[in-house]
């Protein structure tokens, strides 16, 4: 009777342990799918570089379940704390729906919480098939393209050329005063650029008294000649106003250096930069 008890309690003791070892694994889980939540935002705020090297907050990964993997659209899987969490980050009709998993030894769990992105407001669009629209010609090494070839749709196109004074193109005044950030939407084509050599994207909060360089895209870096490339870029970090222009920029070393700019849009959002919303009651384990 006193062997059948002991083993009886040993059996029991075993069986406790066992339980308590699983719940703690299930909690952990539980936090490293939080965990991993909170990674899928931090990629998509705040320029942060996503695993597909964006930094507009445009990263989406093949939908869930897909099993992870290294590509840039592969579901993204971390490790962490001795377990792992795998983001899953998909379009969910005008919203971002993040999934992420968490798995500590043989505890899974999942969480799920829907965010909608910054709203934009379309301020310009461009597709130069009948004259410079909303942007202004430089000057001389600034050209109107009606040559078709280079031009992305259409014949027409914008063409800036060499590095001089007026190897430029630029809006004139918007009225950005109650917006927070710009989104620059283009596509552009170069040719016979050498390596190094670049063109930039500029803002200027004062009526083109002076530019600030945003960014720039450089030959064997960002791009090859030859080919059709689109670029998205979200601007922050500007007191915005209604004397803001936007200006591309060529930074090259001859006339035969090229770069044309075409189907430019430019948008305006009044959200916090880099700002992920919460959709209510959006969030589910």
């Amino acid at each position: 009777a006193l062997t059948s008890a002991v083993l009886g309690y040993l059996s029991f003791v075993q069986y406790s342990t066992k339980s308590t070892g699983n719940q703690v694994s299930d909690s952990q889980a539980f936090g490293l799918a939080e965990a991993g939540l909170h990674k899928a935002i931090w990629y998509l705020i705040n320029g942060n570089t996503a695993p597909d090297s964006s930094t507009d907050g445009s990263w989406r990964t093949t939908a869930y379940p897909a099993d992870p993997g290294a590509g840039p659209t592969d579901p993204k899987q971390e490790s962490f704390a001795n377990g792992d969490y795998t983001m899953w980050v998909e379009n969910s009709g005008s919203n971002i729906q993040i999934t992420s998993r968490g798995t500590m030894d043989s505890s899974e769990r999942i969480v799920r919480q829907t965010f909608a992105a910054a709203s934009w407001t379309e301020i310009i669009y461009d597709e130069f098939e009948s004259s410079f629209g909303n942007w202004t010609d430089g000057g001389t090494d600034c050209l109107y393209y009606t040559g078709g070839t280079y031009a992305h749709q259409g014949s027409d196109a914008v063409e800036l050329r060499d590095n001089t004074s007026t190897s430029v193109a630029s809006t004139s005044d918007l009225a950005l005063s109650g917006y927070t950030q710009i989104l620059v939407e283009f596509w552009y084509y170069t040719r016979s650029f050498a390596a190094g050599e670049d063109f930039w994207l500029q803002i200027s909060t004062n009526s083109g008294g002076s530019y600030a360089t945003v960014q720039s895209w450089a030959q064997g870096t960002d791009f090859s000649n030859d080919t059709f490339y689109e670029e998205s870029v979200i601007i922050t970090g500007y007191t915005l106003t209604d004397q803001t222009r936007i200006r591309f920029r060529a930074d090259a070393s001859t006339d035969s250096d090229e770069v044309y700019f075409d189907e430019i849009r430019v948008s305006a959002s009044a959200d916090p930069a880099g700002s992920l919303i919460a959709n209510a009651d959006s969030w589910e384990e």
